[in-house]
């Protein structure tokens, strides 16, 4: 399978799996509203809106259309907390590096 499609299927999984977790936990079991799981998705997206270059998905080199969503679902993801988002990053990095060193082995 091509090293470009297995990273892009890797990071659309994370970014899937994590706005999933976010909207499934802004309400609790009994119906109320997540306040601190709330809080932390407007604070990301907000963090997002005003910076300008809060995208994951442009540092790791994949165009997303508009580019406004990137730095959107960028800002979901930092949502979750900064171990969730250095895991998901430091995934997407090593694979990107093991895909680098097989090219580079003779065929």
């Amino acid at each position: 399978m091509d090293g470009h499609l297995m990273t892009n299927l890797l990071i659309a999984a994370a970014t899937i799996e994590s706005i999933a977790e976010v909207l499934l936990g802004l309400r609790t079991s009994e119906g109320k509203w997540n306040v601190k799981l709330t809080i932390t998705l407007v604070i990301g997206v907000l963090v997002a809106l005003i910076m300008p270059d809060f995208d994951a998905y442009k540092a790791l080199g994949i165009t997303v259309v508009p580019p406004i969503a990137g730095r959107l679902l960028t800002g979901i993801i930092a949502s979750r907390g900064a171990k969730l988002f250095h895991d998901f990053l430091s995934i997407v990095e090593a694979y990107k590096i093991n895909l680098k060193n097989d090219s580079a082995l003779p065929r």
